[in-house]
């Protein structure tokens, strides 16, 4: 660490640190723990298992079943009782095509996979299925995991229905969901990949409310800024959060290819959406992914979800891999001191080309997110082999719960040989020690 960065580091103090409180220096990004240091220990205490999930169909002589869930949120008052969320559906890469090279190119084995906010109770070691909704953009247009149209993205995926290159239409109500929030007991949002947008959703019917996207596609849709149509091809939206004041918050897995795809590599600036429902009102700040670390890249690291704790802090699930090194933690950030970001630079650079939340207020006075290291889930007892942890919310504020998302259970060889992996869709419960439990209650 330089002696710059240094000066920039929040001076905490065990009284501190067990208030969950900061004190700001900079705003620039204010590391307030090494990430090697532990602000206690949680504890894993409950893990339910789906292990008699929902068949979906037969593809390539093998049984596909539910799963893909990458949100959770806790229904109030309940026993482990939660709402999950699919994604767009299983849908497996085509990394090397003579008929698709240079194409983004998915293959869909279920063209018409509809999406399903599901009802579930952890009960006895298992997740039992309560309830099923079906998700809809209006009563008669279900909705899809397919690609959308090229003219809502910058971005193009392909879809195929096998590995021949039978191609798939694009559909404007294809959506790739990756979290959920609900707001009272018949209003929920999630907030998906694509384009990349945020959907208020109508619990008792399963339609769409209103959506909130980079492109106005009908009379019922909000615009969020155009320069998030630079997402990372499925590194968009991949957390959401709804605040004790009313606003919702969606945050970018990892920094865009703005200005161009080398931003993947170089880049460690995310950005953070807060939503005013009620007037519309958009703003954006910046929120700094985790440096390099070991065999694990500036481009391996991703968001996995967001909770709201108070209006201004949120905790934030970050985890990386490559090779065998593993990271899932959990981060604790504040936005009360970071910079609405009303203009992008007008000098020729865009936010992500400063790479760096430092170089970002050096050289333009923007202040990040601050951040601070809280949980290492694996030392908790996370188990790794469950993929990629990409649901979080919270029981009171006692317990904090994880979502893997298994990917359907399906894997393919380099010769496009799908099989399954046999990891389950699981919902782990952690206790948070008392001395650092947030004065957070989940309530409608």
């Amino acid at each position: 660490m330089t002696k710059k960065s240094s000066n920039y580091l929040l001076i905490f103090s065990l009284s501190i640190l067990i208030s969950l409180s900061f004190v700001a220096c900079d705003g620039s990004n204010n590391k307030a723990l090494d990430s090697n240091q532990e602000a206690d220990k949680l504890e894993l205490i409950y893990e339910f298992v789906m292990n008699e999930p929902p068949e979906i169909g037969v593809w390539g002589g093998l049984t596909i079943y539910e799963g893909g869930f990458s949100g959770i949120y806790y229904i109030p008052n309940t026993e482990f009782e939660f709402y999950i969320i699919n994604d767009r559906g299983l849908n497996i890469p085509i990394e090397d095509s003579a008929v698709g090279k240079g194409k983004e190119i998915k293959v869909f084995p279920f063209p018409d996979y509809a999406q399903k906010l599901i009802r579930v109770k952890g009960l006895k070691n298992e997740i039992v299925i309560k309830e099923v909704l079906p998700l809809k953009k209006s009563e008669n247009q279900t909705l899809n995991g397919l690609p959308i149209p090229f003219s809502l993205q910058s971005h193009e995926e392909v879809a195929w229905s096998d590995f021949e290159g039978t191609t798939i239409p694009h559909s404007k109500l294809g959506v790739d969901i990756e979290a959920l929030v609900f707001e009272n007991d018949s209003i929920f949002w999630f907030a998906e990949e694509y384009r990349p947008s945020v959907w208020c959703m109508n619990k008792n019917t399963g339609e769409a409310v209103k959506v909130y996207a980079p492109f106005q596609e009908d009379e019922n849709s909000y615009t969020l800024p155009e320069v998030l149509k630079n997402r990372r091809p499925n590194r968009a939206f991949e957390a959401i959060a709804y605040t004790p004041d009313k606003k919702i918050y969606a945050l970018l897995q990892s920094a865009m290819w703005n200005p161009d795809k080398s931003m993947e590599k170089k880049s460690r600036l995310s950005r953070l959406i807060q939503i005013n429902p009620e007037s519309n009102e958009v703003k954006t700040f910046i929120y700094e992914m985790n440096d390099a670390k070991a065999d694990v890249r500036i481009k391996d690291w991703k968001i996995g979800d967001m909770v709201a704790i108070d209006e201004n802090r949120f905790l934030v699930l970050e985890h990386g891999n490559k090779k065998k090194d593993i990271y899932i933690d959990v981060y604790l950030i504040d936005i009360s001191q970071a910079t609405d970001i009303v203009n992008e630079p007008t000098n020729n650079k865009t936010i992500e080309s400063y790479e760096t939340a430092e170089n970002l207020n050096e050289k333009t006075g923007i202040k990040s997110v601050q951040k601070t290291h809280l949980f290492d889930l694996l030392a908790a007892g996370y188990n790794p082999d469950l993929g990629k942890p990409e649901g979080m919310t919270m029981i009171g504020d006692s317990l904090l719960v994880l979502l893997n998302d298994n990917d359907y259970s399906i894997d393919v060889d380099k010769q496009n040989n799908l099989f399954s992996n046999n990891i389950k869709t699981q919902i782990s419960i952690f206790r948070i020690p008392k001395q650092l439990r947030f004065n957070k209650v989940n309530k409608f």
